[in-house]
């Protein structure tokens, strides 16, 4: 066969992206099965779940996926108008070089279970993990095998079986993935909410470490907190532009109070994380814990842990 004929930079660059597109699509479709996994089977020695890496590997399925079925079907239609295409050196080249790939991280991924199983490391989550790289790998392997195997320029039924349930199978996956990870709108409700928890704690922190050790009593209100020289001034709300509630107890007591779109309890996807050990620095699941609606925090202040600052000048009543 004479391929100036029939080799064009368009067939070039198919078969490129095809392939390309196939390697990062497959390896974030494990990374996604690996985060479904860390998710329902946690580890107890890294108890922190994160959204973020779920959220990349939908973006980049929900992307380069696509454009890779799109390129297969262009492929398999100019196969049709010229059967001859199929025999291009560079396709059996990359055809091979998939082959290789996958079968080597099939065995690789086969050695790994065994190598776990000798050292008597089974765990539901592992075997899980090592099924996931099995799943994708061999459909990956399967179906470029029915695409050595056939003779007519049109995919045989079997291959179109399995690439539809290739597709379906990722589109469950990412589907799957959003009732995890939340929709972008509850997304941004938890990011509006993480600031303001995290203007809270600010507030909190000029109560006790500016306020109270250096005048030895807590501020009136919040705008008692307004300092023109440090530049601090009391956060409001990032939607309502309000004020946060803040109300003084008792002599060593206040709370402070927001109103919240989202819950974080037990939710990966809010400013806690689903799986968090106690710290000792005060960062337990319950310190700034809260419901959807209003939520407030009470505080007391315990004057052996926050003492005077030093040098202060002690405050006197006015007569």
């Amino acid at each position: 066969m004479d391929e100036s004929h029939h080799v064009s930079p368009k067939d070039v660059f198919l078969d490129l992206w095809t392939v390309a597109t196939l390697y990062v699509s497959a390896g974030f479709l494990i990374s996604l099965l690996f985060d479904f996994v860390n998710y329902f089977f946690p580890d107890v020695a890294n108890p922190y779940f994160s959204s973020d890496s779920l959220r990349w590997s939908v973006a980049i399925l929900l992307t380069i996926f696509p454009t890779h079925v799109i390129a297969q079907w262009w492929l398999q239609k100019g196969y049709i108008i010229d059967s001859e295409k199929r025999e291009r050196r560079l396709h059996k080249w990359l055809l091979y070089l998939t082959l290789f790939l996958t079968a080597i991280a099939i065995v690789v991924d086969l050695a790994v279970l065994v190598y776990n199983f000798l050292g008597g490391e089974l765990s539901v989550r592992f075997l899980l993990k090592v099924l996931s790289v099995a799943v994708v790998a061999s459909g990956i392997l399967g179906y470029y095998v029915l695409d050595l195997r056939r003779k007519e320029a049109k995919l045989s039924r079997q291959s179109i079986t399995l690439v539809r349930g290739l597709i379906a199978f990722v589109a469950i996956v990412v589907i799957g993935a959003f009732f995890i990870a939340g929709s972008p709108f509850r997304q941004r409700d938890v990011k509006i909410d993480d600031q303001r928890i995290n203007h809270l704690q600010m507030i909190q922190n000029e109560i006790v470490y500016t306020y109270w050790q250096n005048k030895r009593e807590l501020p009136p209100s919040l705008e008692a907190l307004r300092n023109n020289i440090t530049g601090f001034a009391p956060q409001v709300d990032p939607e309502t532009n309000q004020p946060y509630e803040y109300q003084k107890t008792s002599d060593l007591s206040f709370e402070l109070c927001a109103v919240f779109t989202t819950s974080n309890i037990n939710d990966p996807n809010a400013n806690m994380p689903r799986y968090a050990p106690a710290s000792p620095y005060g960062k337990t699941p319950d310190n700034w814990q809260h419901v959807s609606g209003r939520v407030c925090f009470d505080r007391t202040i315990d004057p052996a842990l926050y003492p005077k600052t030093p040098g202060a000048l002690e405050t006197k009543p006015v007569q």
